[in-house]
């Protein structure tokens, strides 16, 4: 068993212009896990992710704010307390459409876009 606590994992932000932040407090770099990667999300009023896809599946349950999220099968407006699935190859965006920051829990499976994340967000706090 390990604890982590979120104080002490490092934060990322999505490239420029974005204001996007991340925090991988689960994967295999910080706790060994081969099957999963678990992270928490913040999106300041406005934000956006555009449209992408995971290999595997991405979990999503929101601890605070309200959103809308987009598929091919249309929009569904999500907040604090909901939870969703995307399934692997299923394009999905979301965004922030409160006036607060809408702050949800990732989880991937199996990971790797993580990785994509400490690769390619910059590194606002904490260490890599």
């Amino acid at each position: 068993m390990k604890v982590i606590g979120e104080r002490n994992v490092p934060e990322y932000q999505a490239p420029l212009p974005s204001k996007r932040k991340a925090k991988i407090l689960i994967d295999e770099l910080s706790a060994g896990t081969k099957n999963l990667a678990v992270g928490i999300a913040t999106y300041p009023p406005g934000e956006k992710a555009e449209a992408h896809t995971h290999d595997g599946e991405e979990i999503m349950y929101f601890l605070k704010g309200k959103g809308l999220l987009e598929t091919p099968e249309g929009k569904f407006s999500v907040q604090k307390g909901d939870s969703l699935i995307a399934y692997a190859q299923e394009p999905h965006s979301v965004e922030n459409t409160g006036d607060q920051d809408m702050v949800f829990l990732f989880v991937f499976c199996p990971p790797g876009t993580e990785k994509a994340i400490r690769k390619n967000w910059k590194l606002v706090s904490g260490k890599r």
